[in-house]
């Protein structure tokens, strides 16, 4: 029995971002999607700016009916600075998945497994604590095919 407290998760950021569109690209691994989204927000205690447009998702569709996500962002804080993020992460294409896609509805986060593992690269040391952690995150979908995140660091 471990003696250290267990680890606990402390609520970063969140973030919202609209898919803007979605190519598909067949491959040996399956199909791949490419989905590029707009400009966002992002929110929270520790991390305040916006989402700069440009992100992607390279999605690989499993045929075990999840997909495999990796995700390239880059952010702009409330202070001007830039950092760029990285996550790779499933997410679970269940039923209200397939229908919140389909009628640009909305999922909550306990209706779908849609988990990440952020990374992030920054040089400006107010901002060095990004890169000295681990965390995670978790997603939904939002009406009008918007994705939502939130992020904790891992403590």
């Amino acid at each position: 029995m471990p003696k250290d407290p267990a680890m606990e998760l402390e609520y970063v950021f969140g973030y919202r971002a609209p898919v803007l569109d979605v190519y598909r690209v067949g491959s040996p691994f399956g199909q791949r999607r490419i989905a590029r989204c707009g400009a966002g927000t992002i929110s929270g205690p520790q991390l305040n700016g916006e989402v700069l447009e440009g992100a992607h998702d390279w999605i690989l569709d499993g045929p075990d009916g999840w997909g495999r996500i990796d995700v390239r962002a880059h952010f702009r804080t409330h202070d001007g600075c830039v950092i760029y993020a990285q996550y790779l992460g499933v997410i679970e294409y269940n039923e209200k998945y397939q229908a919140a896609t389909r009628d640009g509805g909305e999922i909550a986060f306990a209706d779908i497994y849609f988990r990440s593992t952020p990374r992030f690269e920054t040089d400006d040391p107010r901002y060095a604590w990004l890169t000295q952690s681990v965390f995670v995150g978790r997603g939904r979908i939002l009406p009008g095919f918007t994705v939502h995140w939130e992020v904790y660091r891992v403590t």
